[in-house]
């Protein structure tokens, strides 16, 4: 029954034209941070399954929107039936990011299934799988092949934004196996409050040491906070490494 309530009322927003009367959101990150994180609330009360699916899988932002239509919604969306937590502001829509929403999705899955307490060792599960950066002969092929240098700057700008991404999954998978149990504090506290910081606090020592030489944390915080809160979703529902056959 709620798979079909949520199922409606996905149909109703997909159909409705939300640029008649308002124009994509400009307003605060953290405004937008939070109709995500309602949003994702929603997702995860309607249709808990493939919430976890969407997460525990490797899809890329480009794949979501394919693979996951049910409950992704890429229109500007300015008002929501069925969704009590999400009160957009009157005259505005917003759009769900991708990498914003897998992030939520994961805190709401922790918070419905892991929130009595931490898994203290990670130590033992199996290696997560994260997306495969480009080829170079095929990156450097296509800056070759693009024609003037405003495209070139594109290619290299998606390029860079992909490697990041990249980078920032494995670096959140490290600092979860360090320190899980602080991971797990901090993805259960309240953005802003004085748990979330202390719980960075007690990850710093596992920051510096899952950084590789001449890099440098510059990501914004709640984009860190996502990549541990996907990371430690992803390893609390993995295999343990001898169970997926990992050095056997």
């Amino acid at each position: 029954m709620k798979r079909a309530i949520f199922a409606s009322f996905l149909g109703l927003v997909a159909s409705f034209d939300s640029s008649a009367y308002a124009e994509p959101m400009l307003g605060s990150r953290s405004e937008l941070v939070e109709y995500v994180q309602a949003y994702a609330k929603c997702t995860v009360r309607y249709d808990h399954k493939r919430a976890q699916e969407l997460v525990l899988s490797n899809a890329t932002d480009d794949q979501i929107e394919h693979e996951f239509r049910d409950i992704y919604v890429s229109e500007p969306l300015a008002f929501v039936s069925g969704c009590r937590e999400l009160v957009i502001r009157s005259g505005i829509a917003f759009r769900l990011q991708p990498g914003l929403y897998r992030s939520a999705l994961s805190e709401e899955l922790v918070a419905a299934e892991l929130k009595n307490a931490p898994i203290t060792d990670m130590s033992g599960r199996a290696p997560l799988q994260h997306w495969l950066p480009e080829n170079q002969a095929s990156y450097d092929q296509r800056l070759a092949s693009a024609s003037g240098g405003g495209k070139r700057a594109r290619i290299e700008a998606k390029h860079n934004a992909e490697s990041a991404k990249i980078w920032l999954a494995v670096y959140g998978e490290c600092v979860v196996r360090k320190n899980p149990s602080g991971a797990w504090d901090w993805v259960v506290s309240k953005a802003g409050s004085r748990e979330e910081s202390a719980a960075i606090s007690r990850l710093n020592p596992s920051f510096g040491d899952c950084l590789t030489s001449g890099k440098t944390l510059n990501f914004a915080k709640e984009v860190l906070r996502g990549s541990i809160a996907i990371n430690y979703y992803r390893l609390a529902k993995a295999p343990t490494a001898a169970a997926n056959g990992v050095g056997s």
